[in-house]
């Protein structure tokens, strides 16, 4: 994944400080963040990715909020 690479990386970071980012990119940042090492970076990307939202989701949000639950209950994290 092109992510993974430390280029990657640092353009997530950005796009989430100037966006604040989404399910999605939350995932995305959590999966390089895995790959350079950052547990503690990754499960927190994954905590927003997986937060419940108050309003309905889209069936890709709701994709991006399970995939992010599973990752967290497979580092031992919360769900």
């Amino acid at each position: 994944m092109l992510f993974r690479s430390a280029g990657g990386l640092a353009w997530l970071q950005r796009h989430q400080r100037e966006h604040g980012g989404n399910r999605r990119s939350h995932s995305w940042l959590a999966e390089a963040l895995l790959a350079h090492g950052d547990v503690a970076g990754a499960r927190a990307a994954l905590t927003t990715a997986a937060a419940p939202s108050k309003q309905r989701l889209t069936a890709e949000e709701n994709w991006y909020r399970a995939k992010a639950k599973v990752a967290l209950w497979r580092l031992g994290g919360q769900r």
